[in-house]
């Protein structure tokens, strides 16, 4: 389950370069996929990783 967070690799540098271009040309376009990219690829991160705040059971 843990190897699964490099999935989110890609989708970060697909986002940057979006963000580079977008910053670039000041495309409203760019940089709105540039954060969606970004968010998906830390979502998929958190949730591989157990860091989710949603997943953890309070233990006592």
């Amino acid at each position: 389950m843990h190897n699964l967070k490099w999935t989110a690799v890609p989708l970060t540098a697909l986002g940057l370069i979006f963000l580079f271009f977008g910053m670039i040309w000041q495309g409203a376009v760019q940089l709105a996929v540039a954060i969606a990219l970004l968010a998906i690829a830390a979502s998929i991160w958190r949730t591989t990783t157990g860091t989710w705040p949603l997943t953890q059971t309070n233990q006592r």
